[in-house]
């Protein structure tokens, strides 16, 4: 430990000594610490003082002598040195067990008589007064060297000695203040640890009994008797036993500690619990023990809470046996530890067969072996788990139980045992499972939407609670809404306010009130509101929930008008016709008309242009229909192509007028509308006398209808056809002279072949016709400039049986209907639509396929240029056989090598 001169010495006393050697040697001296603080110094030569002190320069030449004497500072026991002002100066260290302590520094005098010649320069030199400075020169003591160097071992010994006496002293000091910090940590030990100590010298029996020994029995020390009778005599007797035993047992040297729980007589005569711990200290030569001591810690309260805590666990052992939830604890992944009463009915094992055994020894292997792998998982995570687990009660039933398991950590973070508890939730899944199954079935038919749930006050209506659809559906956000009420924020009108809670306060409840509501964005909605009382904090609460229904309700309307509207033309359906029908058989309305319409050939529109096509000509005649009647008469489409219209008050002649206005309005329509043509059959009754049966007037209406529909069917037909064929020429890319190349071909190979006049003409007919299905193909294929793909050329090949349906409505088609059919089989079966081969194909398809064949290869296409005759012909033998008639193809040539036929050919 370091040390500084300051701290080993007395300073006013060293400060007499250095004043009184002044005194008798005239030499000026100083001790300083190694820091350069000054320690004691007396004495200061006048020259010094008064002159080379006070002079910069001089003062400065001081402080570099200074610097040189510390420099060569261990050069030797002492070092002397001249200062540049011309004075001698010494100094030796104090160094007191190799370490420096401080410095001695003696000064400010002459070995020899002054150079007076030198100082009267220097005086002049720097400015002094010279007698003056002479003057001051004179008093220096003049010291011979033998005696400098007497004097200053003097005085670094006898500075050394005071140093060295100082550090023996300081020494000492620190000893003693250990020892008293010693002793002073030994009674916070004992005041710190609340304990109590004796120390029993067992040659006298005396025993020392500390204060706080006594203390803690409430007897003072004046009370206490100094000896071992004092503690026997106090010992509990049923105690003494056990601590004389271990007494005895440890200073026999079985146990290294004496230790044992008794209890003592307080003064009040209270028994408190003791925990005595100690060991003997002293032994004699042969091994006996001389001296216990031993501490003395009260633990009343830790018996108290340890005997409660059993009284508790009993309690909660108890407790455990008497609830359905299954609690065990897991010693570790494999065993278990405690179990309560629930866990062992379940395994139908006894709670000591249970307790504490491998979970193998319990379950069966692949339940073991699951419930083993869920354990590990909470052991090596060290947190909560919880998962659901099939296992096998006691009487064979498979069960599902929800386990939760929690691990127990120590201080390292490790986990000391899990406590798992358990709970059958088997009835609970089947069912959760059966409604969940009830709502797969049902999810279709409703939908559940989402409640908008409040909790308000119940006479002011302030909301203290809303959920977050509720926020959502209205806008709100939740600092707008709380507090405020449905009135404030102008989402209920007061009326429905105070219509809900009326009918709360009378009942306590609300069930299925449709409401009205307003949104933040002012959107009206309509709801389905439900209330309870409840109380919130002691305070009445309304919890409510309005499910927004005005989806539904707009669905509802909408049924509500499809049940008695035409989707497709919003006119009425039989269902409002035929209720209509029974509201004018009462008769207050006579006389009534009904008129009934009917679309003539919808079906031939719908195979031939597709259904959209026939949905529009039905709108077409709704619209017609509708617009030649009165607002109070009942328009109606009582069947897929069929209307019917009611009109009361409305003699015979009304009626007559309103079915000329139909058929001038479907004529007006076709001279505008020069495309499709629309057709109405129609026919009416009138009611004549009192008795009115509407039935029988429907029924009457209808069959005059169906009259005027057989007569006008055929020309009806006939226009739709001629309107198919008009629109094929305007969309289909071969018209431009297609025909009557074709008719020119047949005409020229019917001579070849001698086939008669009148199959000729029917030949004639089917080469106008036989592409007629074209126009149910859409124009995208019909003119598209490269190859089909497959799925095109299947719809392309759609045509003929199209085109079949279409000659099958039309009289003037009807012969040539089959062979529009199979005008594109092959000879080898591998045409279309029946896949026909050889003579099961009609002859003049065959014609017809080889003339088609021959045209189009003969003229330009969208995807390809046209080739030559003679290319075309070959083409035709190539095909022989496969696609085409061989006898015919041959046939063909030869009509084709005539020169008749090659111009018409080349035409």
């Amino acid at each position: 430990m370091g040390y500084c001169l300051a701290e080993l010495v007395d300073i006013a006393p060293l400060q007499q000594l250095i004043n009184h050697f002044h005194t008798i040697t005239k030499i000026s001296s100083t001790i300083m610490d190694v820091d350069g603080s000054i320690l004691a110094r007396t004495g200061c030569e006048d020259i010094c003082a008064n002159f080379h002190l006070i002079n910069p320069d001089t003062e400065q030449r001081c402080r570099q002598s200074d610097k040189c004497v510390h420099d060569h500072l261990y050069d030797g026991p002492f070092v002397s040195y001249k200062c540049l002002n011309g004075l001698i100066d010494c100094a030796a260290p104090v160094i007191v067990e190799n370490q420096h302590l401080g410095t001695v520094f003696m000064g400010q005098f002459l070995h020899d008589p002054p150079d007076k010649i030198f100082f009267q320069k220097q005086a002049h030199k720097y400015g002094f007064e010279e007698s003056a400075y002479l003057e001051a020169l004179a008093q220096v003591p003049i010291i011979p060297t033998a005696c400098m160097k007497s004097v200053m071992s003097f005085l670094s010994e006898f500075a050394h000695m005071l140093a060295s006496m100082g550090l023996e002293r300081m020494r000492q000091l620190e000893a003693q203040k250990a020892i008293d910090q010693h002793q002073e940590r030994l009674q916070l030990v004992f005041g710190a640890s609340n304990d109590g100590f004796w120390d029993w010298n067992m040659e006298t029996n005396e025993v020392y009994f500390s204060p706080r020994w006594g203390e803690i029995l409430g007897y003072s020390p004046e009370e206490i008797e100094p000896n071992i009778h004092f503690w026997r005599n106090i010992t509990h007797p049923e105690d003494m036993p056990l601590a004389t035993r271990a007494l005895k047992e440890h200073l026999r040297g079985h146990t290294p500690y004496y230790e044992v729980e008794h209890r003592l007589m307080t003064k009040s005569g209270e028994w408190k619990w003791i925990l005595d711990r100690g060991r003997a200290v002293s032994w004699n030569k042969d091994g006996k023990a001389l001296r216990v001591a031993a501490t003395h810690l009260d633990v009343t309260e830790r018996k108290q809470a340890e005997k409660e805590l059993r009284e508790k666990s009993e309690e909660q052992i108890l407790l455990l046996d008497n609830i359905e939830t299954q609690i065990w604890y897991l010693k570790d992944p494999e065993t278990y530890g405690a179990v309560n009463q629930a866990r062992t009915k379940f395994c139908g094992v006894k709670r000591e067969n249970l307790e504490h055994r491998n979970l193998y020894t319990i379950l069966c292997k692949e339940e073991a072996e699951i419930c083993i792998t869920g354990n590990n998982e909470v052991f090596n995570k060290k947190k909560r788990i919880h998962t659901e687990e099939w296992l096998t009660n006691a009487i064979g039933e498979r069960r599902l139980l929800s386990i939760t398991k929690t691990p127990k950590l120590n201080l390292n973070g490790d986990v000391e045992y899990v406590v798992a508890a358990a709970q059958d939730i088997t009835e609970r899944k089947q069912a959760e499972e059966a409604l969940r199954a009830s709502e797969e079935k049902f999810s279709r038919a409703f939908y559940a939407i989402p409640g908008l749930v409040t909790i308000t006050t119940v006479h002011e209506g302030r909301f203290t609670e809303v959920n977050d659809h509720f926020l959502v559906i209205t806008g709100y956000k939740r600092d707008e809404i709380i507090g405020r009420t449905y009135i404030d924020l102008g989402i209920w009108e007061r009326a429905q306010s105070e219509k809900v809670l009326t009918q709360l306060l009378e009942t306590g409840s609300v069930r299925d009130m449709e409401t009205h509501f307003r949104i933040k964005s002012g959107e009206g909605r309509v709801g389905s509101f439900s209330g309870e009382m409840i109380t919130v904090s002691g305070e009445p609460r309304m919890l409510a929930i309005t499910l927004d229904i005005t989806e539904r309700k707009v669905a509802e309307d909408n049924l509500r008008y499809l049940s008695l509207h035409s989707f497709l033309t919003g006119l009425y359906n039989r269902t409002y016709f035929e209720q209509e029908m029974s509201r004018l058989d009462c008769g207050r309305h006579l006389p009534v008309g009904i008129i009934m319409c009917d679309v003539d050939g919808l079906k031939l529109v719908n195979d031939t242009l597709g259904h959209k096509a026939g949905d529009d000509l039905l709108i077409t005649a709704a619209k017609i229909i509708q617009g030649c009647f009165r607002e109070e008469d009942v328009v109606a489409r009582i069947g897929g192509d069929e209307f019917a219209v009611l009109l009361p008050g409305s003699d015979r002649v009304n009626v007559e007028n309103a079915c000329q206005r139909i058929k001038n309005a479907v004529t007006q329509h076709n001279i505008n509308n020069p495309g499709l043509p629309l057709s109405l059959s129609v026919g009416f009754a009138v009611s004549t006398g009192t008795n009115i049966n509407m039935k029988d007037l429907f029924r009457e209406a209808d069959d005059n209808m169906y009259r005027e529909k057989l007569h006008s069917r055929k020309s009806a037909h006939s226009a739709i056809v001629q309107t198919l064929k008009k629109t094929l020429q305007e969309r289909d890319f071969i018209t431009g002279g297609h025909v009557e190349r074709l008719q020119d071909l047949i005409e020229a190979m019917a001579l070849v072949i001698n086939l008669p006049e009148h199959r000729v003409n029917d030949l004639r007919l089917l080469s106008q016709f036989h592409d007629i299905g074209k126009v149910g193909v859409p124009d995208r294929i019909l003119s598209k400039p490269g190859p089909l793909t497959p799925e095109e050329f299947s719809e392309m090949q759609r045509h003929s049986e199209i085109g079949h349906r279409i000659a099958q409505t039309a009289p003037d088609l009807v012969p040539i209907a089959d062979w529009i059919l199979k005008h594109h089989e092959w000879w080898n079966g591998c045409g279309y639509p029946l896949g026909l081969k050889g003579d099961e194909i009609p002859l003049e398809c065959s014609i017809l396929a080889i003339a088609d064949a021959y045209d189009a290869m003969t003229n330009d296409r969208p995807y390809r240029r046209a080739i030559s005759c003679q290319e075309a012909m070959a083409e035709l033998k190539r095909c022989s056989g496969t696609q085409f008639n061989p006898q015919l193809v041959a046939n063909f040539i030869q009509a084709m090598e005539n020169n008749t036929a090659q111009s018409i050919g080349n035409s």
